[in-house]
């Protein structure tokens, strides 16, 4: 039996119990809000859908702090506002070592920075905080920072499938482009060759853009597989002066598109890759400023800072809105609508990157946009030494005497080089033709349509030059070699695969990349 209580010990029970009740509520909802988070965000594709769960749950859960939470673009200017600072959130233990979000108390300021998988994105409350309110507001953002974190782990895996699909791709559509390409540029040169004058000028013209559109077949199974280019030394200024005047073509009268003067500077990069990045910017540049009421303008600078070559591209555009800066340089994110792959800036920025440069966009508001392309700078490459000629009296010092009868020397007649023999296997009737034309010049070439004809000749005659397409119908490249490996392993070395997509050589054997140049046959038929 309970002794009797006197009234005040029943308020004082009461009071207790009341106080009780309303902490069992309140840790209750805590929790209730919490399960309800993890669970909306679950089912969002977007960092920035979690961060709206967040900021609600926060306001559900902890009305009396006001919490609000920024995101990336702008919680920098938010926190210097306020003049308050971050510091850096711990990292967790397990083997990700992500940070971990915890509660920083600064004066009436509660910060929880969500890490860096939320890429600067802030949490902001005022008020003293009891440890249990502590404790539920860390767990909020913990399952915010996690449903981030998630979120790019399944981007960066679905954006790996999407290059790996296609780069397979590519490697079927390269062949079927290098083909036609692979005559073009041939003929090409050919005429090259022949013509003088402006119409020289338009073919080389018209062969750089064949040779450009051969690079870009072969840049997106390049970035799917991974592969990085050797650099060399480029005048970084010519290079973005060519771009300019392509660019220019393009754009016509409607924008004005200008480039400062600048010096020679030279830089280490793979040409072809950066000149792709620049022509990419310029073109968006062009794009923008083509809706500028008035005129569009995009102006192009080139100087070196430092240790770096950096180019830069402003054009007067209506700016980048804040909701695309953060995706801007996303692999497939585009806001061209059906007239963008969402791959241009994406492509550039890995291009540039692998040469140990940067591309940033560094300015952008309603005046317009500004981008920057910046790359580790070289020393100029030693200039060539012409011959020096001898001095005009110096023949004379070897001149029969005044008065001396002449010596005539007769003719030594130097023999022509015996012509080597060629023989070209490929399926395409139009690689063969201008094949056989173009090496008909240095060579004897016998041709044939595919491997199983191709293996007759040589076992019949002495080439000195097997050329063989790797992919066709029936018996492949790989087939011409594995048979040779087996039947007459001393004709390998003589063997040079063409191909139009990226492939790993068989031992022993050299391979080129369609489309070949007039120069490449030259020096296959020199070292033959």
């Amino acid at each position: 039996v309970l002794p009797p209580l006197h009234d005040d010990e029943i308020g004082e029970l009461g009071a207790v119990i009341e106080a009780m009740h309303g902490g069992l509520a309140h840790d209750a909802k805590l929790v209730a809000v919490s399960a309800e988070l993890a669970r909306d965000v679950g089912a969002v594709q977007e960092a920035e859908q979690v961060l709206e769960l967040l900021a609600e749950a926060l306001t559900r859960a902890h009305p009396i702090h006001g919490w609000r939470v920024i995101g990336p673009a702008d919680a920098g200017a938010a926190l210097a506002a306020a003049d308050l600072a971050l510091t850096p959130a711990p990292r967790r233990a397990a083997t990700d070592g992500a940070p971990t979000p915890t509660l920083q108390v600064a004066g009436d300021a509660l910060l929880v920075p969500l890490g860096d998988d939320a890429d600067g994105a802030v949490a902001i409350g005022h008020g003293p905080i009891s440890d249990v309110d502590r404790r539920s507001v860390e767990v909020l953002c913990r399952t915010a920072a996690a449903a981030i974190r998630s979120l790019s782990l399944v981007a960066a895996a679905t954006l790996n499938d999407k290059l790996a699909l296609i780069g397979r791709m590519s490697a079927s559509v390269a062949h079927e482009m290098n083909n036609p390409l692979a005559y073009v540029t041939l003929n090409l040169n050919l005429l090259d060759e022949q013509t003088t004058g402006p119409g020289q000028e338009l073919v080389r013209a018209t062969l750089n853009g064949v040779n450009r559109l051969a690079r870009i077949v072969s840049d997106l199974s390049r970035a799917a597989r991974g592969e990085a280019d050797a650099p060399g030394v480029e005048d970084l200024g010519a290079l973005v002066a060519d771009e300019v005047r392509v660019a220019r073509a393009r754009s016509g009268s409607t924008v004005e598109l200008s480039m400062a003067p600048t010096a020679a500077l030279w830089v280490r990069c793979e040409r072809g890759r950066v000149a792709q990045a620049v022509l990419n910017l310029l073109v968006n540049a062009l794009d923008a400023a083509a809706t500028t009421p008035g005129g569009g303008r995009v102006e192009v600078s080139v100087r070196c800072d430092g240790a770096r070559g950096v180019v830069t591209i402003r054009d007067n555009g209506p700016g980048v809105p804040p909701a695309v800066r953060r995706r801007l340089f996303d692999a497939f994110f585009t806001t061209k609508g059906q007239h963008g792959t969402g791959l241009g800036l994406y492509l550039s920025r890995q291009f540039v990157e692998r040469q140990g440069g940067a591309l940033e966009l560094v300015a952008t508001d309603a005046t317009g946009t500004t981008f920057e392309l910046s790359l580790p700078t070289a020393a100029a490459p030693a200039e060539v030494t012409p011959a020096i000629s001898p001095p005009a009296d110096a023949a004379l010092a070897d001149a029969p005497p005044s008065g001396a009868p002449a010596v005539v020397v007769p003719p030594v007649a130097i023999a022509a080089p015996p012509r080597r023999r060629v023989l070209v296997i490929d399926d395409e009737p139009q690689i063969v033709r201008i094949l056989e034309r173009a090496l008909g010049r240095y060579a004897d070439v016998t041709t044939a349509g595919n491997v199983t004809d191709g293996l007759a000749a040589a076992h019949a005659h002495p080439f000195a030059l097997i050329l063989c397409d790797w992919n066709m119908p029936t018996l492949t490249g790989g087939d011409l070699v594995a048979d040779l490996q087996r039947t007459a392993p001393e004709l390998l070395p003589r063997v040079v695969i063409m191909s139009g997509a990226p492939l790993d050589p068989p031992a022993g054997v050299r391979v080129v990349a369609k489309p070949l140049q007039l120069a490449q046959l030259r020096e296959l038929i020199d070292a033959a």
